[in-house]
């Protein structure tokens, strides 16, 4: 590692030169000793406020002077301000990470130091009996940075915010809520206020399946108390379960009432959960285990919820995915983020340990059915996701009825997709969709990942799919591929010996744009231009770059059309013999 001030000589005179300049400038600097520690160049200092002496030590960072100094409280012992990271941690003064700047040298962290403590002046306060003084911050903590170190904690989304603004008359209800347990947190949610009552609050926006289930059993009862006595002040005071009953008492609720109901909900639930929501965003919710220790949740908001952007014509059409695997998983997930809230998917494959390099899922996943899986994984994005299963296998073993009833499904759709890569698959979906007139896109990755096609089909716009498909065959005997030797489904070896394998990211590309274009359908922008989109991922074939994007036209195969013998009219002896179906049935 180089050392800065042997690397910059000239940084270094600079420093020293302003802390001479400090030293004889500033009558409170009372020392300043040099020193190297750990290959760090060190400054320890003596400065006075207030006739109170404070000894510090600034720290010079290894990426000086790229990086601010640290200025650390050596004595008194304890905390010197309320600008300081913890007990005796280093002191937050007007240059940090956020707004540093090459040119500020170490004397003026010091200076800045002393500013500080002139004006807050702790232990001088503290001799003084006078009141605390607090210096202006110059900045604001993320709500990350808040939440630091808080274990317990409590979401406010928008639609409780919304709730909360129409709810003035203090009242007592109950209400159901989750408990989510991350590494790091365990985050409560409120699902519903007023259970009981004839019209209740539900969130629209917090998934019901959080804990894993397809259903909401697994939420827990609790207690929601509304009244405007409540306070931040006294929300702070509580830590027993018997002081939580009187802060709740105090807000005017009756006495005997409110201790019947506490013991009822410690009695019978293993967990008691307890909201109190008073005035604008004073809430705070409370758990215990015992009816005797309570732990306090920090309340955190959700203040800018973002629209997707997709207009509601999106959200109510429904999308046919055939395959879920690395493509059709991404697709779903895709869509469903970007406002698709209706799905059909369709798969008979399970989910396994050799899929997890390439698909949404993940080993808490595996063995299960790959259509179910996605299924629950979508439904925990969003409340108001509707998904349906089917786990046919459409071109294998299958009962004939069931086969025809998944299909029927399938053409109900507003947009279909093949994500299979399976040429059996892709040619009974053409066969329905053309006849249905339905919207219909394919993709696939070339093997060794090295690019990958989109493709589109949209009646009365674009030739039939196996037109489409031909034109993409005579493209490719135009351009022939390089030779090569498929290893793998997502692997190939190339005339070397090499072998190059599909990544993650490969698949992701291809899959995103995909759904980018069903996109495009569905709002029936169509600014798609052309049928089928070659995308490059690397120098190979007809890619020169990566990222190249080479279109194909395949509106001109369109007088290619097969003759349909006899036209499309109906032959006399069709028509006398479906009169005659008819007649029977009535």
């Amino acid at each position: 590692m180089e050392l800065w001030f042997l690397l910059k000589p000239d940084m270094l005179h600079r420093e020293r030169e302003a802390f001479g300049k400090l030293e004889k400038e500033a009558t409170w600097l009372r020392a300043i000793d040099w020193t190297l520690e750990d290959q760090k160049l060190c400054v320890n200092i003596a400065i006075v406020v207030s006739n109170v002496d404070y000894k510090a030590k600034l720290v010079y960072p290894e990426h000086f002077p790229d990086a601010p100094p640290t200025v650390l409280p050596i004595e008194p012992k304890r905390r010197w301000s309320t600008h300081q990271y913890g007990e005796t941690g280093s002191l937050c003064l007007e240059w940090g990470p956020d707004n540093w700047i090459s040119s500020v040298t170490g004397a003026q962290m010091v200076n800045s130091l002393y500013k500080l403590l002139s004006t807050e002046n702790p232990i001088d306060r503290d001799q003084n009996d006078q009141d605390i003084i607090v210096a202006p911050s110059r900045h604001f903590l993320e709500i990350g940075q808040q939440m630091r170190g808080r274990y317990c904690r409590f979401l406010i989304t928008e639609f409780l915010q919304e709730y909360l603004k129409h709810s003035v008359d203090a009242s007592l209800k109950e209400m159901k809520y989750s408990l989510n347990w991350l590494p790091d947190s365990l985050v409560v949610m409120l699902h519903e206020v007023g259970i009981a009552d004839d019209s209740p609050w539900s969130d629209a926006s917090v998934p019901l399946n959080l804990n894993g289930r397809n259903d909401a059993n697994d939420l827990k009862k609790g207690l929601f108390f509304l009244s405007p006595y409540f306070t931040g002040e006294t929300l702070k005071t509580i830590g027993t379960f018997d002081k939580l009953s009187d802060v709740i008492i105090s807000a005017g609720f009756d006495e005997q009432n409110i201790k019947n109901e506490l013991n009822d909900l410690i009695e019978n639930n293993k967990v008691a959960g307890i909201c109190l929501a008073g005035n604008g965003n004073t809430i705070g919710f409370f758990l215990s285990f015992d009816g005797k220790k309570v732990y306090s949740f920090y309340s955190f908001f959700d203040t800018n919820f973002l629209l997707t952007g997709i207009s509601q014509d999106i959200a109510s059409k429904k999308v046919a995915i055939i395959g879920l695997g690395s493509i059709g998983s991404k697709i779903a997930d895709t869509l469903v983020r970007s406002g698709v809230k209706r799905f059909l998917l369709v798969d008979y494959d399970i989910f396994l340990p050799h899929n997890v390099n390439r698909h949404v899922l993940n080993w808490e996943d595996v063995g299960g059915h790959k259509t179910k899986t996605v299924k629950r994984l979508l439904e925990k994005l969003f409340k108001d996701i509707k998904v349906e299963t089917n786990e046919l296998n459409l071109t294998g073993q299958e009962s004939n009825l069931n086969v025809g009833a998944c299909l029927t499904k399938i053409v109900q759709c507003d947009l279909i997709i093949d994500a299979t890569a399976n040429e059996r698959v892709f040619n009974l979906l053409s066969s329905i969709v053309k006849r249905e007139k339905k919207p219909f896109l394919w993709a696939g990755t070339f093997e060794g990942g090295k690019g990958g096609l989109i493709a589109r089909y949209l009646p009365d716009k674009d030739p039939l799919p196996e037109i489409i498909r031909a034109a993409f065959n005579q493209f490719c005997i135009d351009n022939p591929f390089p030779e090569s030797k498929t290893s793998l489904q997502y692997a190939t070896e190339d005339e070397n010996g090499k072998i190059m394998v599909a990544s993650d990211t490969d698949v992701s590309i291809i899959a995103y744009n995909l759904a980018r274009l069903g996109l495009d359908c569905l709002s029936q922008n169509y600014e798609y231009k052309y049928q089928v989109y070659l995308i490059g991922l690397g120098r190979w074939w007809v890619f020169n770059c990566p990222l190249e994007i080479i279109p194909i036209d395949c509106s001109a195969w369109k007088s290619h059309k097969p003759a349909i013998k006899n036209g499309n009219q109906l032959s006399e002896d069709d028509k006398n013999f479906l009169q005659k179906l008819i007649e029977k049935n009535k």
